[in-house]
């Protein structure tokens, strides 16, 4: 090819490569991430320790003090909650950051209570979602 034919020709346009990690099975934080439209991220933290009674009266509410650390200065509590299934009572709390942001790389950490009512009567298990925190067992009367 001339070297004009090359300097004038037009180059057929690649596709932009992925930069980065690539997401694969196993790689929880990647999978937990939800980017968003305002540039605030959240994600499904870990949940390092659970104190929660062993026996409750049925009608009483039920008070879950759960202690963790994000990962860096920036992030943020955004919700706590418990979902029941059957026997089961998952906690699940969730924090956010704004993308884009430089933090501090040091350990944040939180301190919150989930709370939940109406139980009925019988054995639970309580277990975190996402964490180390060792499940326990409840016993509503």
């Amino acid at each position: 090819m001339s070297f004009f034919k090359r300097l004038f020709s037009k180059k057929k346009k690649e596709e932009p490569k992925q930069t980065g990690p690539v997401p694969k099975k196993g790689m929880p934080n990647m999978e937990t991430q939800k980017p968003s439209k305002d540039g605030i991220m959240t994600k499904v933290v870990v949940i390092e320790k659970i104190t929660a009674p062993t026996v409750i009266k049925e009608g009483e509410v039920l008070k879950i003090p759960v202690s963790g650390h994000f990962s860096n200065a920036g992030w943020k509590l955004k919700e706590a909650y418990a979902k029941v299934n059957g026997k089961n009572i998952t906690l699940t709390v969730i924090g956010q950051i704004k993308e884009g942001m430089m933090h501090a790389q040091v350990m944040k950490k939180y301190d919150v209570v989930i709370e939940l009512d109406r139980l009925k009567k019988g054995s639970y298990t309580i277990r975190p979602e996402k964490g180390i925190a060792d499940q326990t067992q409840l016993t509503v009367e």
